[in-house]
């Protein structure tokens, strides 16, 4: 495969659950994934790696330093990775998880790899405080994350995948 456009999906996230670990756990929460917005994404063999983001250009040294990071994971030559359409950023979208996330799986699609969507977002350093914006790419619908263990390190999530709404 020489090309690929990808789109995820836009979220909602309603809100972090216990925040201050009372119950045990930190970071869970709920959302939902939406059809629109989303983010479109182009990515192409390359034998380096270039990226354009010309909708928000804040998040091009990021997205660089995505594609970066799962060409070296994957021992990938490199990709050129074109941001086509995108939601405004910083208006509770998910934009940025969406954005690096969605690139990641466009190049490991581009050289016909399926890697968990959790993966790629420790990759490319998204998904540590919620995974709602993973889930979301991951499954949409309705997510329930349950967080993760107060104070122990451990990074163990469990989402549900509850319904998928046709929105």
């Amino acid at each position: 495969m020489k090309r690929i456009v990808i789109q995820t999906p836009g979220r909602l996230h309603f809100g972090l659950i216990d925040m201050n670990g009372e119950i045990g756990r930190i970071d869970g929460g709920i959302g939902l994934a939406l059809d629109v917005p989303y983010t479109q994404i182009e990515a192409k063999r390359s034998d380096g790696v270039q990226v354009v983001c010309e909708e928000d250009e804040e998040i091009g040294d990021r997205l660089e330093h995505a594609v970066h990071a799962v060409c070296n994971a994957y021992d990938l030559p490199g990709a050129s990775v074109a941001i086509q359409e995108r939601p405004l950023a910083h208006v509770g979208l998910g934009s940025a998880t969406q954005t690096l996330v969605g690139a990641a799986q466009a190049v490991c699609r581009l050289y016909e790899l399926e890697k968990p969507v959790l993966e790629l977002g420790r990759l490319v350093g998204r998904g540590g405080t919620s995974g709602i914006g993973i889930g979301a790419i991951e499954s949409g619908g309705f997510i329930v994350d349950g967080g993760h263990r107060f104070r122990r390190g451990e990074r163990a999530r469990w989402r549900v995948r509850l319904l998928r709404l046709g929105l």
